[in-house]
């Protein structure tokens, strides 16, 4: 393995204590949305995305073990679900 997989597997990692920090509406990581957004939309936004952002991560860390096979494109495929469920409910929020 490179350093480089070994970066994706660290960020994946953080991204996925991320999500559930959100998930557990920490201020360090909802503060900024919720200044900008409604209580209620940031709160369900952060506990529907938690799934779709730990799903990216999921699929990033099966592209780094597995370069080739099924497993790879799994990978891809968990990559591509959960970003673009994560990107659409962000156009969820609701501006105060």
């Amino acid at each position: 393995m490179s350093s480089l997989d070994w970066v994706c597997i660290a960020a994946s990692v953080a991204l996925m204590i991320a999500a559930v920090m959100m998930k557990y509406d920490v201020e360090l990581l909802t503060g900024g949305l919720k200044r900008k957004y409604t209580e209620r939309s940031v709160k369900r936004f952060c506990s529907q995305s938690c799934l779709w952002v730990i799903c990216f991560a999921v699929g990033v860390i099966l592209e780094v073990f597995s370069h080739e096979g099924i497993l790879y494109f799994i990978g891809w495929g968990l990559t591509l679900i959960g970003a673009l469920k994560s990107l659409r409910l962000a156009r969820s929020l609701v501006k105060k």
